[in-house]
């Protein structure tokens, strides 16, 4: 029991059996409970689950994962209940966040809680990330509908307490090796189409349609989707239209980085020529969105990016800038970039400040991003392009410029004096290079010298 709430952990799995222990591990000393609804296993995910303690129960598979999770609601007697996918966790497992979360929503009035969830690659490193609802509190008449990428249905209706700071989940299942070895795309466009041929005006759907064309890059089909999603948007969204906001964002992504690939990425290059994609497609779109949605910084933070691409940095700099504010003024906020993206956002905006030529504000932010993102490649070349250029104006010195740096890095840490190497040598900046160097002892110098 955490504090007063009884909190319930419920999961639907099918030959999990790689997933599975992890995915009851996390949180097994301060869980009430462990719901597990099986749909057809032929592995050993029951009997891992059983050993592990959880409730294990069967439900016949019927192309719909809502049947399967009201089923799992029922067996489910915590106050709240906690959903995770089983190639899902909770990183870092801390009871008091948890309880953090639940006493804020108690004291909103909040009946669901959102997290951040972030998608890990092969390497397990992040992808992306976003806000969802995974934590609900188990009232009566609680149920899911839509036969996959289920949506909640409160009578009472939805009050989401925003727990996104408190709360991560990390996401292995899509990664590219985990959509091939399981073929989740297949199963969720067989799904989403069978709906879709029953229901083909339903825009939340038809945009899902668009996600699972993104998650394997195909997007010239997720552009044609995520359009169609548009057009069948009712004429009045509410401000909490979370699918209607990610429906926006994810094409403004794959319009901006189809737009403005690099020369060397030919194959994005051509695709953008062959769907016609223009700037001021780019543009009406940002105007469409940021209309609908005020308060989202998703948008500005895409046309930023935008900008930040076509070398247009006063332009980056007052959207990144506007970006910021929204994320400070509206924290709850449910789009693709929030408060998580801060560190970006300062590292791309001391970017564009430096190549607008203004050092002060390149300098002032790229503190802030480093203070958030230490090993930032893009801001940390950024702070010390910034010394080399003030001592090049005779500006300040060596000794005035170091204090900004230390104040940032322990020079006693081999990995802070390897980046900051790194990055001296990079942009040719011999005094700092050399001065770095001084701090690393001979050992050190000897095998830094052996790899270079």
């Amino acid at each position: 029991m955490i504090n007063s709430f009884r909190l319930s952990q419920a999961l639907i799995v099918k030959n999990e059996e790689d997933n599975i222990e992890r995915a009851l591990s996390w949180g097994r000393s301060f869980l009430d409970e462990q719901i597990v609804v099986d749909t057809g296993s032929t592995d050993r995910t029951v009997e891992i689950a059983k050993r592990c303690g959880a409730a294990v129960y069967h439900f016949d598979w019927v192309n719909d994962f809502s049947a399967a999770k009201n089923f799992a609601l029922e067996k489910c007697t915590g106050d709240w209940i906690f959903f995770l996918d089983a190639d899902e966790y909770l990183e870092p497992a801390d009871p008091i966040q948890i309880k953090k979360a639940l006493q804020n929503a108690a004291a909103q009035g909040a009946n669901s809680i959102s997290c951040t969830l972030v998608n890990l690659s092969d390497t397990m490193e992040e992808l992306d990330q976003a806000v969802l609802i995974r934590i609900l509190k188990n009232e009566p008449g609680l149920h899911y509908y839509y036969p996959i990428h289920e949506q909640i249905l409160f009578p009472s209706g939805l009050k989401t307490c925003n727990a996104a700071e408190l709360l991560t989940i990390k996401h292995t299942g899509y990664t590219r090796e985990a959509i091939i070895n399981k073929d989740k795309t297949r199963r969720n466009l067989e799904i989403i189409n069978h709906y879709l041929a029953q229901n083909p005006n339903d825009y939340v759907m038809i945009s899902y349609l668009a996600d699972e064309y993104r998650s394997v890059q195909d997007y010239r089909a997720a552009v044609s989707a995520y359009y169609s999603a548009i057009k069948k948007m009712p004429d009045s969204l509410s401000a909490d239209s979370q699918r209607a906001i990610y429906t926006f964002c994810y094409l403004m992504e794959i319009l901006v980085t189809l737009y403005t690939a690099s020369e060397k990425d030919t194959q994005l290059q051509n695709l953008a020529k062959d769907i016609s994609i223009q700037a001021e497609q780019i543009l009406d779109l940002y105007q469409t969105a940021s209309t609908v949605f005020p308060k989202e910084a998703s948008f500005d933070y895409w046309i930023g990016y935008f900008y930040y691409k076509k070398k247009l940095f006063r332009d980056a700099i007052s959207a990144f800038q506007q970006t910021l504010a929204k994320l400070a003024a509206h924290p709850n906020a449910l789009g693709q970039i929030n408060q998580n993206f801060t560190g970006n956002v300062y590292a791309l905006l001391c970017d564009s400040f430096f190549h607008a030529e203004d050092y002060e504000h390149a300098l002032e932010f790229s503190v802030k991003a480093l203070s958030l993102e230490p090993y930032n490649p893009t801001a940390g070349t950024v702070l010390l392009s910034v010394g080399k250029a003030l001592l090049r104006q005779r500006a300040a010195t060596l000794d005035q410029f170091l204090p900004i740096v230390t104040g940032l890095y322990s020079l006693e840490n081999t990995k802070n004096l390897l980046f900051l190497h790194h990055l001296a040598s990079d942009i040719s900046f011999e005094e700092f290079e050399q001065k770095i160097l001084s701090y690393f002892t001979e050992e050190e110098l000897q095998k830094l010298f052996k790899k270079i």
